[in-house]
């Protein structure tokens, strides 16, 4: 299994996906809206992705996250029934970590449900 991964974005498309040169490996990843845009590079111009691997009969799937917080809470979303892994990116596209956690808590259901 896939954990994390440290290299260059090397590719991003429209439709949320990215590739991430790792060791001259690309990795083709599906991130949330804004996702990269939080990893923080360091000198190398190298990110960080934190990656939730999802494998299924038809398919294997990387998942990745800026920080570990995203990937946990994208984990706690594909565990909710009928909450599948385009709808939890599309959550965390729409609202980060910690709006999604306060959502929840206050029971705004209307947040929830845009």
């Amino acid at each position: 299994m896939i954990g994390r991964l440290v290299g260059k974005i090397v590719d991003e498309s429209a439709d949320g996906t990215a590739v991430v040169d790792v060791g001259g490996v690309g990795y083709e990843l599906t991130v949330p809206l804004g996702a990269l845009g939080r990893a923080q590079p360091d000198a190398a111009g190298a990110v960080t992705l934190w990656i939730h691997t999802h494998v299924r009969e038809d398919a294997f799937v990387l998942y990745g996250f800026a920080t570990r917080e995203d990937r946990a809470v994208f984990r706690q979303l594909i565990a909710v029934s009928n909450i599948g892994p385009k709808i939890a990116l599309s959550i965390l596209g729409a609202l980060p970590v910690g709006d999604l956690a306060a959502a929840v808590a206050g029971g705004e259901t209307t947040k929830l449900t845009r």
